[in-house]
């Protein structure tokens, strides 16, 4: 994963066995004005990124900041739809 300020470039993997090392980083991180997460290089996905989500989502609401998406896989998609929980891919 590459990051900047402003914006958040999610490439690879992003299953169980990736994504604890960046929940450890991410009270470290902090989150200034709107940050896009853009997903146009990611690969293979599991439950884990909607947790991660989850947890970058509510970081930045803790610091009244916006999160915005790009390049939303259908896989994405089709994780949040199954768990009834798409909405928060837009909100």
């Amino acid at each position: 994963m590459n990051f900047t300020n402003k914006k958040w470039d999610f490439d690879g993997n992003f299953t169980f066995k990736e994504t604890p090392l960046i929940f450890e980083n991410l009270e470290k991180i902090e989150i200034v004005g709107t940050l896009t997460l853009d997903f146009a290089n990611i690969k293979n996905i599991d439950t884990s990124l909607i947790c991660l989500i989850f947890e970058i989502k509510r970081k930045a609401q803790q610091d009244n900041q916006i999160i915005k998406f790009n390049n939303i896989p259908k896989s994405l998609i089709n994780l949040a739809t199954l768990y009834g929980v798409q909405n928060f891919l837009t909100h």
